[in-house]
């Protein structure tokens, strides 16, 4: 919504009834305007002037709580340090495999995981965060590219060591 939309609505507000209309700070979000933060609020109850009728302060009811909907690219601090421990794991499990192949999954695993906690973090994104984002793509990129060769090596009986 663009600003013409909320003060066209603060005026409709104020055209109806001037004198019992004022601005107050939505609770949820800690700021305004928004069409959930006006509230009437009046030194006594009773109808206006169109009908409707005004509550006092003490008598309107207390404002919703409601968690906000986060984006799905977005993880919650328990979702990324699930992220963060699985990257670990797969990082000590390259470090202690014997296999080269299973190495280079884990390590792909774990570049993958690094990737992931850094885009998935609150956004918008520090120059730290992007950084660190790419270096994990990249990683995972060069672990993933090297464990193709080892596979096709494997399965096509090729030994790129012999020419």
């Amino acid at each position: 919504f663009g600003s013409s939309y909320f003060a066209e609505r603060q005026a409709l507000f104020f055209r109806r009834n001037p004198a019992m209309i004022r601005r107050v700070v939505c609770p949820l979000t800690a700021s305004w305007p928004s069409s959930q933060c006006w509230r009437p609020i009046a030194s006594k109850s009773g109808p206006t002037v169109d009908g409707t009728v005004i509550q006092k302060q003490s008598e309107a009811s207390p404002p919703v709580k409601t968690t906000p909907k986060t984006a799905w690219h977005e993880f919650s601090p328990t979702q990324l340090a699930v992220v963060n421990s699985v990257g670990n794991l797969c990082s000590l499990g390259a470090a202690a495999s014997h296999d080269h192949i299973m190495l280079r999954v884990l390590a792909g695993l774990s570049s993958t995981a690094v990737f992931s906690f850094n885009v998935f973090m609150p956004k918008p994104l520090k120059t730290h965060q992007k950084t660190a984002a790419a270096w994990g793509a990249a990683f995972a990129i060069l672990h993933l590219i090297n464990l193709g060769l080892l596979l096709r090596e494997k399965h096509h009986f090729i030994q790129l060591s012999d020419e």
